[in-house]
């Protein structure tokens, strides 16, 4: 049979292919399920869960991305669903739209307070952090409006409440006399971060809109800045202003067993220029150059964030760098004689010396000592990254040129801001040599130094 020839009777349909519209795919809606009360809208691949309340059932959106995490988020959800009936935990199923602000902020508390980016988790410390200024933002009255009700404007409000709450508790802790306040800052940047906190706990609410019904976030965009750029005082408005003043305050330091890891970590702070919470990670234990603290020929290395990758792992060890880690090891051997396997910390806490002191304690021990020694306001931010950036900074060759450029300087502090940062932050370059001893005095270190002589080679070593 020929297949070409038409069938008898059939009729004859011309078709244009070239024009013809193509068969279109069903578009798959509704939820699909993945198993153990997870469903997955197959339109935006979000992971809900179909939960029984006031006996009917509705959707609830999941935070969780997967279908493993999306499990433990139901278990979690339905345990504490079962415990807030007897009173020990918040019912995540209830629903808090038409109430208050203050409202969102505790369902912030009750998600862990998330960033913005939802996978990412926060530090111990931020964590911490971030649930103290939601505490703050709770003392707020303006807090109980409805959300709806909340705007731009509400912000002003906020400032002058929160600066005339900082202006009375640093009065009462002067005594009520206004000159013996030592911290002059009036607090614009303690209520920007504060209302940043604001915006975050919209954030969340936005994105568990199924319990909140918030779908805006009223701050999060043109939200005025009450800190004035032009007038802030970086680190460098707060340091040494040399080597005999760094000294000094070291020796005062030194003369109480209360806080003497602390004049280890004024000196260490100087000549490695690492922040207060970085520096405070330094272990004597440290087994290799992955873990801060170990010291291998002329480096002791440091701690590293992820944000510092292609930066200086460690320090170089310069000769008062190389003294001072001599006198140290002399200290904490006198000081805990069961060795580091017992007290593993460069700077123990007198309290508690299986733990580091507490990154705060140094720039409060500072506002002390200054006080006794008649000393302008100083942190241990400018007492140590500050000057050990200018000391670099102001370090010269024998031709009178600079030893060290701005974005080397960077690198060895952990930017990779090609020295922008060192220019913004740190200001112009001293027009004098700044260092690390001091003249015409002993180093506040001496008095730990050993009775041995240090071995000429190892005076070699510096910059």
């Amino acid at each position: 049979m020929n297949s070409e020839r038409p069938i008898v009777g059939a009729p004859l349909v011309r078709v244009d292919f070239k024009t013809a519209t193509p068969p279109t795919l069903r578009k798959e809606r509704g939820y699909h399920h993945l198993g153990g009360g997870d469903y997955i809208d197959r339109r935006t691949g979000h992971h809900y869960e179909n939960v029984r309340l006031n006996g009917r059932y509705t959707w609830r959106k999941l935070s969780a991305l997967t279908h493993a995490a999306s499990l433990k988020e139901i278990r979690k959800k339905r345990s504490d669903h079962e415990l807030s009936k007897r009173g020990l935990a918040e019912d995540p199923y209830r629903r808090i739209e038409g109430k208050t602000v203050a409202d969102l902020a505790r369902l912030y508390l009750v998600k862990n307070c998330p960033r913005r980016n939802a996978a990412e988790q926060r530090s111990p410390a931020d964590l911490v952090a971030e649930k103290k200024r939601v505490e703050t933002l709770l003392k707020w009255p303006g807090l109980q409006k409805a959300p709806a009700q909340f705007t731009l404007r509400d912000c002003p409000d906020y400032h002058a409440f929160r600066i005339g709450q900082i202006a009375a508790k640093r009065l009462s802790q002067a005594g009520g006399d206004p000159s013996k306040i030592r911290d002059q800052r009036e607090g614009h940047r303690q209520v920007d971060k504060e209302l940043v906190t604001l915006s975050n706990i919209f954030r969340c609410a936005i994105r568990h809109a199924d319990q909140t019904g918030i779908t805006i976030n009223p701050i999060g965009q043109d939200r005025q800045r009450f800190r004035n750029s032009k007038l802030i005082k970086h680190c460098r408005d707060h340091m040494p202003a040399d080597a005999n003043e760094l000294h000094r305050i070291a020796d005062i330091l030194f003369d109480s067993r209360r806080s003497e890891a602390l004049g280890w970590q004024l000196l260490f702070s100087s000549l490695i220029g690492q922040r207060a919470a970085e520096i405070l990670r330094l272990r004597l234990d440290a087994a290799n150059e992955f873990q801060p603290g170990h010291i291998s020929k002329n480096c002791l290395y440091l701690y590293r964030s992820n944000s510092s990758k292609g930066t200086y792992p460690y320090a170089e060890i310069t000769v008062p760098l190389w003294q001072c880690l001599e006198a140290h090891r002399a200290w904490h051997q006198l000081r805990y004689p069961a060795g580091i396997d017992r007290v593993p910390w460069y700077f123990p806490s007198p309290e508690n010396p299986k733990k580091p002191v507490s990154p705060g304690a140094l720039t409060h021990a500072l506002e002390r000592v200054t006080a006794e020694l008649g000393l302008p306001h100083r942190t241990s931010h400018g007492c140590g990254r500050a000057y050990f950036v200018n000391v670099l900074r102001t370090n010269r060759k024998a031709d009178g040129s600079h030893r060290y450029q701005d974005d080397e300087i960077a690198r060895r502090i952990g930017q990779r801001s090609q020295g922008k940062l060192i220019v913004d932050v740190y200001g112009d370059c001293p027009p004098y040599q700044m260092k690390w001893l001091p003249e015409g005095r002993s180093p506040a270190w001496t008095r730990w130094l050993p009775s041995a002589p240090i071995p000429s080679e190892q005076l070699t070593l510096g910059i």
